[in-house]
């Protein structure tokens, strides 16, 4: 009976992101960085490494969120590639799946996208 919805603008810099719950007929806003906060921290093979962490924050605006599977979140920077920082990253991508029981997204994979 409840359901997550997300809207996005589709601007690319991830600031016009809505997420709101919707249950017995009502539509509640939901904050996302309480669900996805601190989400490329994920990535770091070393999470002391002051150069890895300054590569992500150098990135902060190159991910895109893909919320096309009801279950499944991908998001993915188009800018990181593996050539140049797998010495930093466990990959570019990160796939969440919603655990429907105790109403969180859990990390289901950690990827280097293809590049195109």
């Amino acid at each position: 009976g409840n359901y997550f919805i997300v809207t996005n603008d589709i601007v690319g810099d991830g600031n016009d992101i809505r997420t709101f719950n919707f249950s017995n007929n009502k539509i509640i806003p939901l904050k996302m960085i309480n669900w996805f906060d601190g989400f490329e921290y994920n990535f770091l093979l070393d999470i002391d490494s002051t150069k890895c962490i300054e590569l992500l924050k150098e990135n902060e605006l190159t991910y895109d969120y893909d919320f096309s599977d009801e279950n499944i979140i991908t998001i993915s920077s188009w800018l990181i590639n593996k050539k140049e920082s797998e010495n930093c990253l466990l990959g570019n991508s990160i796939q969440y799946k919603l655990n429907r029981a105790d109403r969180t997204f859990d990390i289901l994979d950690i990827y280097w996208k293809k590049e195109d």
